[in-house]
């Protein structure tokens, strides 16, 4: 709409930029349980139960990333999933580490955050949850086949009340300050985005 008429909005692409970073040898998952604001961020219970699904159903190590001030929450999962194959590294990687991170990985399971951004520009299968306002779902108007990030969001009729300013958001719709759009995804919705997303990347 500014005039450049063979424009064609698509994904961005980040680099490859090698960088020291500890990387799983074994297939992994990356979870982003932060985001800018807690309004944004689903019960990190619902997170456990998520963590729990993909180490039983796929075999992954699942890595939880994102900030250091939310490294707390982090914490909380790795301590109730209780497996050696949950590792929580909030705060311990700077932005090009986690951007290889995500890279390599063979899903990303993120609140909407930079995490699910960085996988949409590295090309990793993502399952986001969105508010259904702001920047997702994402759309492209290239052709051919796009690994576009699968946002998940409660539908509601209220939908899209923060969309100017995502702390204008109606209070009386939250549960526990998370609006219900985000909150009411219950670990089934997302698990079985999870495998109907898998098997799409990388067959039953």
């Amino acid at each position: 709409g500014l005039g450049l008429k063979d424009f064609k909005a698509d994904l961005s692409v980040l680099p490859d930029v090698p960088c020291d970073v500890d990387t799983p040898t074994q297939k992994y998952a990356v979870i982003f349980p932060d985001a800018d604001a807690p309004i944004q961020m689903w019960n990190y219970k619902n997170y456990v139960k998520v963590v729990q699904n993909l180490i039983s159903e796929y075999g992954v190590q699942c890595l939880i990333l994102g900030g250091n001030r939310y490294r707390d929450t982090g914490a909380a999962i790795e301590k109730e999933v209780n497996s050696s194959l949950c590792k929580n590294r909030m705060g311990e990687t700077n932005l090009v580490q986690c951007i290889q991170l995500v890279r390599n990985a063979s899903i990303v399971i993120s609140n909407d955050t930079g995490g699910a951004h960085i996988a949409a520009a590295t090309r990793t299968p993502c399952v986001v949850l969105a508010a259904g306002w702001r920047f997702f779902p994402y759309q492209v108007e290239t052709e051919g086949e796009t690994l576009l990030p699968v946002d998940v969001v409660t539908n509601l009729p209220c939908l899209g009340c923060g969309i100017e300013n995502i702390n204008r958001f109606d209070p009386e719709c939250g549960i526990d300050g998370v609006p219900r759009c985000i909150a009411m995804n219950t670990p089934e919705v997302i698990n079985e985005k999870i495998k109907e997303l898998w098997e799409k990347c990388y067959g039953k």
